[in-house]
């Protein structure tokens, strides 16, 4: 381990020093010190003691089980005397620091951000990829089914991120009214609308007129109301999302439940409200971000919003069969 100084310490921080590059640091006293060479390249036993010494005004040489090498840390961090320290191979940061790395970057280890065409794999091609929505391996945002507390899903398919949505992104410009169809129309079928600034129902306007019915046929997906309805508590134990077979999507996704607002075409195109349902303001898009982040951009997400809105008056009539009814 060692340590740079760049200035000079007080007297209290030389004596934490000196304690820490004492022989005896962590040890019963009158017990024995080990001999400098004893244990190189072994595996530290539990019952080890620390053994510090001092090769250098600035360098140490420590070995011990984990809990002394945890100590001698704590008590080096405590002498530093820049914003960070270098142990080894480990660098000692401000935690405020380390933290705001960790939340505005993925992991790359956890989590694969998709490049080029990548978004395209589907079943189980996507078995050991995590989704960037929902956290849980086995596919993608593209195909995720777990939607937002506002019933869509903010985030980019094409990357499998939620650090920014579909429309920042740089393949976002590259995109063919059919490509963009394909993705938020044809695969979000019986699922969760993806959070655009245009209106997927104008996609689907698009695919009509210039004849990509083939992107018409698996259906279309659910209005935000209807995302907002699935996650009620009442609905808690038949959440579609707990149970599908995401290695089989392109044989199950007909059976996922149908949202009766989005059930065929024609109601599609006659329905104003579908319109709306767009991604309108920055603000929604920081919102976003910071209301649906990682830990680290890990596994798990964070603060993905479990939670139901409260049933307007005017609804508390529907029921769950009227719900998924075709």
């Amino acid at each position: 381990m060692s340590s740079k100084r760049e200035h000079s310490l007080s007297p209290e921080a030389e004596k934490k020093r000196a304690r820490v590059a004492s022989p005896t640091c962590g040890r019963p006293e009158g017990s024995a010190v080990p001999a400098a060479g004893d244990g190189i390249g072994k595996t530290p036993q539990r019952e080890t003691q620390a053994v510090v010494e001092r090769l250098s005004d600035d360098r140490y040489s420590f070995r011990g089980d984990w809990e002394k090498v945890v100590d001698a840390i704590s008590a080096i961090e405590e002498l530093r005397c820049s914003d960070y320290i270098c142990i080894g191979t480990v660098r000692i940061t401000h935690k405020l620091d380390y933290l705001t790395e960790l939340l505005t970057s993925p992991n790359p280890k956890t989590h694969k951000l998709l490049k080029f065409n990548e978004y395209l794999t589907e079943d189980y091609d996507n078995a050991s990829v995590i989704c960037g929505n929902c956290g849980f391996i086995g596919h993608t945002l593209i195909d995720c089914i777990w939607p937002d507390k506002d019933g869509s899903i903010y985030g980019c398919p094409m990357c499998n991120t939620k650090l920014h949505c579909m429309d920042e992104c740089r393949l976002h410009k590259s995109l063919t009214d059919r490509q963009l169809c394909y993705i938020l129309v044809f695969r979000r079928a019986n699922k969760p609308a993806i959070r655009t600034t245009r209106a997927w129902v104008d996609h689907v306007r698009t695919a009509a007129h210039r004849d990509y019915r083939d992107l018409l046929e698996a259906g279309f997906p659910w209005s935000w109301k209807f995302g907002r309805r699935v996650q009620r508590p009442e609905n808690v134990h038949r959440r579609p999302w707990d149970a599908y077979d995401y290695a089989r999507n392109s044989e199950l996704q007909h059976t996922l439940p149908r949202d009766p607002a989005t059930r065929d075409l024609e109601t599609v195109l006659r329905s104003p409200a579908l319109a709306n349902e767009r991604h309108k303001s920055a603000a929604s898009t920081e919102r976003h971000r910071a209301g649906d982040s990682y830990v680290g951009r890990g596994i798990r997400k964070n603060a993905k919003d479990r939670s139901v809105e409260r049933v307007p008056a005017d609804e508390k009539e529907i029921t769950w069969e009227s719900i998924f009814s075709e």
